[in-house]
Order: C-alpha cells, then sequence, then structure tokens
C-alpha cells in the first residue's frame, strides 16, 4: 500500500453524502499575506459529484478498503478547495464498495471498465458529473486515464487503480479541463526562438513541471498559473503590456490568493504565445506536507527560484515551463537571484533579489513593443475549443 497522510483537525469541511462515515481534510495555513492591492474578483464557486466504483477484474484481488478511497478522495478536495478558495470543490455523491467483474479486463482497455462502472452505478454523465472507476493496486496496471474535458464544468470518466491522492487529483484535473504542466529544455538557451512548433534543438517533456500535480510529481504544491487559470482561480495577476522595463514584487504561489502573486504578458510580435511568471519559494513544498506526505517529496521538491511558464508549443491550451540549457538539477525550472534570462523577441526576466522572510520576489520584466508578424497562424489568442462529443481519453503513467 502507499503511505497515506494522518487524518487533519483543521476546519475547512469535506463535502461527502456518502454513508459511510469519511475522515475530515482541511486547508493548510499559508504563509503570512504580503500586501497587496484589494480586487473584487472572487470567481464562482462549483460543487463536482463524484461517484466512485471499486472494481476488481477477473484474476485480481482488493488491496485497499473502501474507507482509504473515500479518505484520499477527501484529501483531494481538500487541495482544490485551498488552492481555489472554495471556488473547486468535490463531492462524493455515490461509492460502492468492491465489486467484481465477471470477465477479465485489460486494466489499460478503458471502455469496458468505465461502461461496466457506469452500468454497475447507475451513472449518467452531465455538467460536473464525474465517474471514477478504482481498481486494484496490484493489478499491474501501469496507466491512470482520464477525458480531456474542454471546460471546468463539462465532467468526465477517470480510471485509477491507487489510491494515491495526488494521482486521483490529476486524473479528475483531466475531467476539469486542465492539461498536463509539461516543460521544454533547448540547446543553449532558455526560450525557444520560436512562435510555433518546437525547433529541433529544443525538447519537450509532457510531464516536465514537476511542482504542479498535472506534471509528473507525485507531491502537493500550489497549481502553477496556467493551471488556475483553466480552474478559474487566478486572482490579482498583473498584466503586462509593452513598454519600458518594470520592476515588480511578486509573493510566493503559497501566499493567499489576495497577495500578488502572477505576472503575464503576452508576446507584442506573437500574441497568440503567453507567458505567465510566478515565485515559488521554499516554503511552498511545504504547503501540503501535512495533508499529504508524499513519499516522493524528497524527488520532487525544487529550490527557491522563479519560473516562466509559455504557452506549450504542442498543446496550445496548457503551459511549459522553461528550463536552464546545460542543467539537469530539479532546480533548471527556476530563475535564480541575480540571474538574467533573455526570452524570444527582445524580451527578458531578471531575478533581483529574492526577500527569505517577507517569501517575496523582485523582478524586472521587459516586454519591448514589437510589430507582430503577418501571416502568421498565432497572431490571435486560440479560442477554447467547443466540447467535443467523444472527448479524448488522456493515458498517464502511474507514479510510483
Amino acid at each position: 500500500m502507499r503511505t497515506r497522510g494522518p487524518l487533519l483537525t483543521t476546519t475547512l469541511a469535506v463535502l461527502l453524502v456518502v454513508g459511510a462515515a469519511v475522515p475530515s481534510a482541511g486547508a493548510v495555513e499559508r504563509p503570512a499575506a504580503v500586501p497587496a492591492a484589494a480586487s473584487s474578483a472572487t470567481g464562482t464557486s462549483t460543487t463536482h459529484d463524484v461517484t466512485v466504483v471499486m472494481l476488481a477484474p477477473e484474476g485480481t484481488a482488493p488491496d485497499y478498503t473502501r474507507d482509504e478511497a473515500l479518505h484520499s478522495l477527501a484529501v483531494v478536495d481538500a487541495f482544490y478547495a485551498n488552492e481555489t478558495d472554495g471556488a473547486v470543490r468535490l463531492r462524493v455523491v455515490a461509492a460502492t464498495d468492491w465489486l467484481t467483474m465477471p470477465t477479465s479486463v485489460d486494466c489499460t482497455d478503458f471502455d469496458p471498465l468505465v461502461e461496466y462502472g457506469r452500468k454497475r452505478a447507475g451513472f449518467v454523465g452531465g455538467a460536473d458529473r464525474h465517474l471514477l472507476v478504482m481498481t486494484p493496486e496490484g493489478s499491474d496496471c501501469e496507466y491512470a486515464l482520464g477525458q480531456q474535458a474542454s471546460t471546468l464544468d463539462a465532467g468526465g470518466v477517470a480510471t485509477v487503480a491507487t489510491t494515491d491522492p495526488t494521482t486521483i487529483a490529476h486524473e479528475l484535473g483531466h475531467t476539469m479541463s486542465l492539461q498536463h504542466t509539461s516543460s521544454v529544455r533547448c540547446a543553449s538557451r532558455w526560450d525557444l526562438g520560436s512562435a510555433t512548433g518546437l525547433p529541433s534543438s529544443c525538447t519537450r517533456d509532457e510531464y516536465g513541471n514537476v511542482s504542479d500535480i498535472m506534471g509528473g510529481g507525485s507531491t502537493f504544491y500550489p497549481f502553477t498559473a496556467v493551471s488556475l487559470a483553466h480552474l478559474g482561480a487566478l486572482r490579482h495577476p498583473v498584466v503586462l503590456t509593452c513598454g519600458a522595463p518594470r520592476r515588480i514584487t511578486v509573493s510566493t504561489m503559497s501566499a493567499p490568493s489576495s497577495a500578488q502573486r502572477v505576472v503575464t504578458w503576452r508576446n507584442p510580435a506573437h500574441p497568440g504565445v503567453a507567458y505567465y511568471l510566478q515565485f515559488r519559494d521554499v516554503v511552498d513544498n511545504l504547503l501540503y506536507a501535512q495533508l499529504y506526505p508524499s513519499p516522493r517529496a524528497a524527488q520532487d521538491d525544487a529550490p527557491t527560484g522563479i519560473e516562466v511558464t509559455r504557452t506549450d508549443p504542442r498543446e496550445r491550451e496548457g503551459g511549459s515551463v522553461l528550463t536552464r540549457p546545460g542543467d539537469s538539477s530539479n532546480g533548471s525550472r527556476r530563475i535564480r537571484a541575480g540571474e538574467r534570462v533573455p526570452l524570444d523577441d527582445g524580451m527578458s526576466v531578471q531575478a533581483v533579489s529574492f526577500d527569505g522572510a517577507a517569501h517575496t520576489a523582485t523582478v524586472d520584466v521587459a516586454v519591448p513593443c514589437a510589430r507582430p508578424a503577418t501571416g502568421t497562424p498565432d497572431e490571435a489568442p486560440r479560442a477554447v475549443p467547443a466540447p467535443a462529443l467523444a472527448p479524448a481519453v488522456v493515458r498517464d503513467r502511474i507514479r510510483t
């Protein structure tokens, strides 16, 4: 069995309406807020109803309990609620105990698992409705599967062969429109040097930003700005237009959402390419350690620094964090204090200084004005596509 987090005694109630008693999970105290300009942006609250079906295909044996599964869902709810100030909540509306499937099903065969689960639970899809099919951890299933929704409220179905809360949060993230948080690494520069596509001198890691549960990590950290934007929970961003360089102070991502935490802008030469700057202090590594003490935290934790994420060169609704050329360490995606990073088309970011006591960073951001290139497909932001009749299924390798 994977390590599970201890019960929390904090006050954020978990919404569960199934019959069995389930331990409550709660919000985690954030570092002291840094004063920031007030904003009236509060977002709206959405409760996502989750139906849980526990299936043991022929030849497998249950190796965790219903209560353990529900505890993991409670942890996931507490994480989403804390990250979105309660705007996104998960509510388990039904949960079976273990059911035995009459036929052997390959754990990577999404449709039979889901269809059997639908029938046994009487699940009817719709807005804000999610079906989570859980199979035994010992079933040798390498993958977790989830439908990639195009909107936060589309609903969808997912399967997991684990009680690991970060995996469940990842798959339900897909059904709430979250994309993978990738990274790009180029041979001699931080940025791609291209507004469209991936240059031959660069590589892209689909799960490369492990500081977001939509990447390859197994530890809860504050969401990236791109994920928060998909969830409708990106508060108080500094939105830059082109002009003279600006000096800005930002709080770390574990600061309250009332703080100024994110700087964003578009490339004036290619407005279809957006950038997000955020500060990650080492205190972020501890924010959810009580909620879920991940056994992989030592591998996933990264040092203090500035992250710059840009529009993903392949999945235009997602974001790719930029990385330092020639650096394979876990700090390669963090700009160090004093470091200046040239970006495409004359843009740049410099990490002027970090304040370890206030958990803030001072940055200089240069976004020079430029005439947009003509005839290029990225001159305007890409519209969010309408929900597909048959959402794509994303296959994710379960992290161990």
